[in-house]
Formats: structure tokens, C-alpha cells, sequence
């Protein structure tokens, strides 16, 4: 019963992490949209393309260790499903493998998302800062008030900025949850 309960808690945090993981990849669509709407309002962000490179390639680098995380639960579900009784020293073994690699591939992908979203700060500050003095208007001449919540918010849209909104973290938590 504790090694399915213990599944069912892998499953949960997952599923979590991967919602987590959609609702950045929207704020990496979002940002590059604030970031062309700061240069059409002149404001010139120092050393945009490696800072967007850097967020990308971190975004990635979390992805990657998730999807790593998910192979090893993966693995690990039908050892757990297919016997529950005394487990022989290699069974033990082979499980505590997986069970450590769903540990680290979570570590090292929370690492990675904590890494993108110090850089996605920092460039949304510069937006925020550049935008500040050049009172952005739509294009259709009304006034756009930006602060770092409407960029750092992937479900936020404001009003003379084209940005989609994001999707609930929740629902999507639900898909990976059950597709793992």
C-alpha cells in the first residue's frame, strides 16, 4: 500500500510540475511580445538576444530533466503494480534507482525553471524601466500603464499589448497527471 500511496504522490508532483512547465513556455511567448512592444516604443534592452537565449535555453534544460523524471516513473509504475510482497535485493535496488532519478530529474528541472525565472525578472525590469518614461500608448492612442506582475503573469493581458492568455496551471497539472 505505502509504495502505491508513494506513486500516487509522484503522479500528483509530476503532473504539477509539468502545468508549471506549460505556463512558462507561455511566458516565454509573452516576453518576447513585451519585448517587441518595448522597441517599438524605443526602449533598448542591454544584451536582449543572450538574455532571451539564456531564458530559453533554461526553459529547455527544465524540460529535459522533467521529461527524464516522467521516463523513470514511467519505469517505475509497473515494478510497483506487478508486485507489492517481500521484494528480492535486486527489486529493491532497481526501484530505489528510479525512485532517486524521479528524485534528482526533479531537483535539477525545479533548479533549472528557478534559473530561467531569475533571468525573466531581470529582463522584465528593464521592460517595466525602459517603458516607464516613453508613456506607451496602443495604437490606437490609449494610454498602456506596465508593471513586471502583467509581464511575470502569463494569464494576465493588458490592454494595448497582443498577449495570449495563459492556461490554468490546474487544469493542465490534471492532463499530465493523467497521461502519466
Amino acid at each position: 500500500l505505502n509504495h502505491l500511496l508513494d506513486m500516487h504522490g509522484w503522479m500528483v508532483a509530476l503532473g504539477h510540475f509539468g502545468g508549471i512547465l506549460r505556463q512558462a513556455e507561455h511566458l516565454d511567448t509573452k516576453l518576447n511580445k513585451w519585448l517587441t512592444f518595448a522597441e517599438n516604443k524605443n526602449v533598448t534592452i542591454a544584451d536582449r538576444e543572450s538574455k532571451v537565449n539564456s531564458f530559453e535555453a533554461k526553459l529547455e534544460e527544465a524540460e529535459n530533466f522533467y521529461k527524464s523524471a516522467v521516463e523513470s516513473f514511467r519505469q517505475l509504475k509497473p515494478l510497483v503494480a506487478s508486485k507489492t510482497g517481500n521484494l528480492t535485493d535486486s527489486e529493491t535496488g532497481e526501484r530505489k534507482a528510479l525512485v532517486d532519478s524521479i528524485k534528482n530529474g526533479m531537483k535539477a528541472a525545479k533548479n533549472s525553471l528557478k534559473e530561467a525565472r531569475e533571468i525573466l525578472v531581470l529582463l522584465a525590469k528593464e521592460i517595466v524601466s525602459g517603458l516607464k518614461d516613453k508613456k506607451p500608448e496602443t495604437d490606437s492612442g490609449r494610454p498602456v500603464t506596465v508593471v513586471e506582475e502583467n509581464i511575470l503573469d502569463p494569464a494576465i493581458a493588458v490592454d494595448g499589448v497582443d498577449v495570449e492568455e495563459g492556461e490554468s496551471a490546474v487544469t493542465i497539472a490534471r492532463e499530465e497527471a493523467a497521461e502519466l
